[in-house]
């Protein structure tokens, strides 16, 4: 089992923390997705990472991402138990605005999330806002689909008010082109949503490449035009292969690691 410790600028620390061994979703840019499904971790061994990470670190560790291995929306109920473990008063008083939990778009997780009512911050991998291509990326897609999605999404924000993040993985020469723009730009424009742009992390034997710098800055010129409310984010832990995508056995030779956090300005 897997888990990252970040630290940005700011002094913030966070805990990456896994949901799962391995992972059933099979997304094809993630390293983590070549694995497979060994086992769900139970409550316990998730609320043990983030004391694991405690023990190394030199500073409290304020906020929590479940942007481990695994699925965390496909192993709901542990997940669920471990964020009002954290949250609980008596134990570590985490408020939940800085507690995120990713997802690839199961959307009988978001549901369930939002019928729990737990305000935590909700992170999409979106990728691609085309079907036909998020099909071949994320196969999830091809059992909710874009718009199935997107639905659950428009239902979690009327319910819980909360503004989530859009997580699009530039994928070099795949979805960085003037249509894909105009589809994201489309997709979000009715979501009370940032996009957070991911260039891709290199991971061996898959079939992707980081796109360029040029790539890059045309691609956020075109989401300017279009009025895209985004942010872009730079890699981290990519050095010890822990950055997004490449969590997978054997890796991870350290753990308090020097880049930025994934939390928002907003959380404090």
């Amino acid at each position: 089992v897997e888990c990252v410790l970040l630290v940005d600028k700011k002094g913030r620390h966070t805990a990456c923390l896994s949901s799962q061994v391995g992972c059933a979703q099979g997304c094809t840019f993630c390293r983590t997705g070549t694995m497979g499904l060994f086992r769900n971790l139970s409550a316990e061994e998730i609320i043990e990472q983030y004391i694991h990470l405690l023990s190394a670190s030199k500073q409290p560790i304020t906020h929590i991402v479940y942007m481990g291995m695994g699925e965390p929306l496909a192993n709901i109920a542990p997940v669920t138990r471990s964020i009002r473990y954290f949250h609980n008063p008596n134990t570590f008083n985490i408020s939940l605005r800085r507690i995120t939990v990713s997802t690839c778009g199961v959307v009988p997780g978001i549901l369930k999330l939002t019928e729990q009512k737990l305000p935590v911050k909700l992170a999409v991998s979106l990728v691609s806002a085309d079907n036909r291509l998020r099909d071949r990326i994320m196969p999830v897609n091809q059992t909710w689909d874009i718009m199935t999605l997107k639905k659950a999404l428009l239902h979690y924000q009327r319910l819980g008010g909360k503004r989530f993040t859009i997580e699009y993985c530039m994928l070099g020469n795949t979805n960085t082109d003037e249509i894909s723009a105009k589809k994201l730009a489309s997709y979000v424009r009715d979501l009370d949503v940032i996009v957070n742009l991911i260039p891709w992390n290199p991971a061996e034997e898959l079939p992707y490449q980081t796109p360029t710098e040029e790539e890059i800055d045309h691609f956020t010129l075109l989401l300017d035009r279009l009025h895209v409310n985004y942010t872009r984010r730079r890699s981290r832990g990519r050095e010890i292969n822990g950055a997004c995508g490449q969590l997978a056995v054997p890796i991870n030779k350290g753990l308090d690691l020097d880049y930025e956090s994934m939390v928002d300005e907003d959380d404090e």
